[in-house]
């Protein structure tokens, strides 16, 4: 293998790792939204709530609005019960 052959290959797996790299990032980020406690509180009152997840300081979980389902969390409030 000449050396512009080698260096063209090199470049064509760089290449090939950073469309990798990208296409992860697009394909497997989820994007979330913030809500205030008072809307996921009327969000959970209308039934609208798929799934959630209860942690120290914030809540998130999936709002399933028409066919889409939007990931958010929402702070906790110190008074929230």
């Amino acid at each position: 293998m000449d050396k512009k052959q080698k260096d063209l290959s090199i470049g064509y797996f760089i290449l090939a790792l950073k469309l990798m790299f990208l296409g992860q990032y697009f394909l497997f980020t989820r994007s979330s939204e913030p809500l205030f406690y008072s809307q996921f509180k009327s969000v959970l009152k209308h039934g609208q709530i798929t799934d959630i997840v209860v942690r120290d300081k914030e809540i998130c979980g999936r709002d399933q609005a028409g066919s889409a389902q939007i990931n958010f969390y929402a702070a906790k409030d110190h008074d929230a019960r």
